[in-house]
């Protein structure tokens, strides 16, 4: 199984139509992770965001902790 990592997000960010999420990563600083549109589902869901495209959708994710893991080489949130 994948081993679940924990983070509390930095910022948020719009890239070529992608939300980038900036983490606080002890061991890199910072880390970024480009959310799938698969996983945009689970940020309405668990965060009670809707991301519509730009970062000021997205804002209140700034300081909340995002737990995920890797699985295929693809993001999944938890």
């Amino acid at each position: 199984m994948a081993e679940q990592k924990r983070f509390r997000i930095h910022s948020v960010s719009c890239k070529n139509g992608d939300l980038i999420l900036t983490v606080d990563d002890p061991s890199d600083y910072f880390c970024d992770i480009t959310v799938s549109p698969k996983q945009m589902g689970k940020l309405k869901e668990k965060y009670g965001v809707r991301w519509d495209g730009t970062e000021e959708s997205v804002k209140d994710l700034k300081g909340k902790i995002i737990e995920y893991r890797i699985e295929n080489r693809e993001i999944v949130i938890i």
